[in-house]
């Protein structure tokens, strides 16, 4: 490695001589006599490959985040309509002790739970549901 491919990395990597300089506890002067003069040591060539695996990590790794987000992002968008919906449907999914309760489940996997005559609702049906107070009323 040159000088000319150094300052080319430094300018890749975003980076001034003077602040490679310090990051390396070599003076100013020095660092630019050594680029100028083509006398790159082995501790700059490391550092600057170093540097540039760092940023290839921070790279992919925005990469991941964004492919997180992207996967994630439906499953938001369902959770928040279901948050402030007034009707959802749900599935019963389990009949307590009680026999006027009945347990359903949403869509974006939430439960809640409604009351009604007892043998109305089976589980496995599917009952349009609209808000009230802590619990869920069924619309008729």
């Amino acid at each position: 490695m040159d000088g000319r491919e150094v300052k080319a990395a430094l300018d890749e990597l975003g980076m001034s001589m003077d602040e490679f300089a310090i990051k390396l506890g070599v003076k100013r002067a020095s660092m630019r006599v050594n680029i100028y003069g083509n006398r790159v040591s082995k501790k700059m060539e490391a550092e600057i490959a170093r540097m540039r695996g760092e940023r290839e990590q921070m790279s992919e790794l925005d990469q991941v985040g964004e492919m997180i987000e992207d996967a994630v992002a439906p499953q938001r968008e369902v959770a928040k309509r279901v948050k402030e919906a007034n009707e959802l449907i749900g599935r019963v999914y389990l009949k307590p002790r009680n026999p006027f309760r009945y347990d359903v489940e949403f869509s974006d996997g939430s439960h809640g739970w409604f009351r009604a005559k007892p043998n109305r609702y089976f589980i496995g049906d599917k009952v349009k549901l609209k808000k009230v107070g802590s619990g869920w009323d069924v619309v008729r």
